[in-house]
């Protein structure tokens, strides 16, 4: 595998994921319209995938640490969303959701 080659095609696809992790970091996955949504998804595996070679090929430990950063970026938004808005949940059926259950019971 010839890796500069490799890295200048695959490239591209790491700075569109950063862009898109940076907006859903800032903003939140709502911020993103579902074509972008699917969009992220899409180079999330992609770039999995990238870093699966790049371990293998031995492509060099900055790259790896770097394509490794940027997915666990990815999984932490894709898997694990927004951990604000799970106590925000809580919090409005805790004031809200509950004493409406009490009631109907």
């Amino acid at each position: 595998m010839n890796i500069k080659r490799w890295i200048g095609r695959r490239e591209a696809n790491w700075k569109q994921l950063d862009t898109l992790l940076q907006q859903v970091e800032k903003r939140g996955i709502k911020s993103l319209p579902g074509s972008q949504i699917k969009e992220l998804a899409s180079l999330y595996r992609s770039v999995s995938a990238d870093l699966a070679r790049a371990r293998t090929n031995q492509v060099g430990n900055t790259l790896v640490k770097d394509l490794q950063r940027l997915t666990s970026r990815g999984y932490n938004q894709i898997y694990q969303g927004s951990r604000r808005q799970d106590w925000q949940g809580l919090g409005e059926f805790c004031r809200w959701g509950f004493p409406a259950i009490v009631q109907q019971t």
